[in-house]
């Protein structure tokens, strides 16, 4: 999924020709404060003239699309001392027109949504793949709200939703992100975006906890002891639980226990589903069970990408004869 939102920017932004434009002017800007010392040195004497914090500018790279988004915001910070700065340096790269700061402040509010649901679904701790339909839901709410000036704003805004709807409109009738969802005592039916969906869901839930049901009584009664000679005192009961159970609909038995675990209170949003279940292990057995199955973390590159950014971090220049050896033993030991 989080590749998925990766192509839905690229694609946006890829076929914004205006936006485009101004992305490669904002690089060859930025380009020349990160590799020029006198224009970085003028760049923060004027920071200091201004009383302004001391803050670098920030180049993206082509692998990570939030790098743009977070190249702009800063452009977008140092604004003023940037265009004192560059008046020192004749042969520096052309400075961005009222027009073009314009564009950037109306595309900002469009991008940063994505970054922040990057940033939820790169979580390691607690379940993420329940919060997806919400998370897009919200995320096309967002985008149809919001007001653009421009019209490469107004081109980001329709494209971003057109490619959302497109590549992950679908995921609100996958099964296991459906089941995950309904399984999420913070979202439950509620999480849905279509009525439709949530109802397909909990017939899929009930239809499994049927399975589970007949599968834990066949168990039982294949488990039961056998007696070789027949207790005349208990044949009277038995003869009545036999007849009980084969009359005992498990479907019934298997509604009555969704039905009360969506009548219980929804989970507050900011608390971990993982504790609920763990409370209500006893209550609700069938659906813990299902729980372990649907309720979990996607498997995603960002823990090992986590681990290299932490080499780095580690191999600096005043570490740079740390042997490889001792190097993975940190690392280890850290992650």
């Amino acid at each position: 999924v989080l590749g998925v939102f990766g192509f839905v920017v690229n694609d946006a932004i890829t076929s914004n020709e205006e936006l485009l434009n101004v992305l490669k002017k904002c690089r060859a800007l930025v380009g020349h404060f990160k590799h020029s010392v006198s224009a970085s040195t003028k760049l923060k004497e004027i920071q200091n003239q201004m009383n302004v914090p001391e803050l670098k500018v920030k180049q993206d790279v082509s692998t990570r699309w939030n790098s743009s988004l977070i190249m702009l915001e800063r452009l977008i910070q140092i604004k003023a001392p940037l265009s004192a700065a560059i008046t020192f340096f004749p042969h520096a790269p052309n400075f961005l027109i009222a027009l073009e700061w314009e564009l950037i402040s109306d595309c900002l509010p469009l991008l940063k949504p994505f970054e922040i649901i990057t940033v939820e679904l790169s979580r390691e701790h607690y379940p993420t793949l329940s919060i997806v339909i919400s998370l897009i839901r919200g995320l096309q709410h967002t985008l149809r709200n919001k007001t653009t000036t421009t019209a490469a704003g107004t081109l980001l805004k329709k494209t971003a939703i057109d490619v959302l709807a497109r590549r992950l409109g679908i995921l609100e009738s996958n099964k296991i992100v459906a089941k995950a969802t309904f399984l999420d005592p913070r979202f439950k039916k509620t999480g849905f975006g279509l009525v439709d969906n949530a109802n397909n869901t909990e017939k899929w839930i009930t239809d499994e906890i049927n399975s589970i049901m007949i599968n834990t009584q066949e168990n039982e009664t294949s488990n039961m002891p056998i007696n070789r000679e027949p207790n005349l005192l208990w044949e009277h009961f038995d003869s009545k639980v036999s007849q009980i159970r084969t009359t005992l609909s498990t479907g019934i038995s298997a509604s009555l226990l969704i039905r009360q675990y969506l009548e219980m209170p929804y989970l507050n949003r900011t608390k971990n589903p993982l504790d609920f279940w763990k409370q209500h292990k006893n209550t609700f057995p069938e659906l813990y069970s299902l729980r372990l199955k649907y309720l979990c973390v996607p498997a995603t590159s960002v823990p090992s990408e986590r681990v290299f950014s932490k080499m780095g971090q580690i191999t600096n220049d005043r570490r740079n004869r740390l042997h490889p050896k001792n190097l993975d033993y940190i690392v280890f030991l850290n992650s």
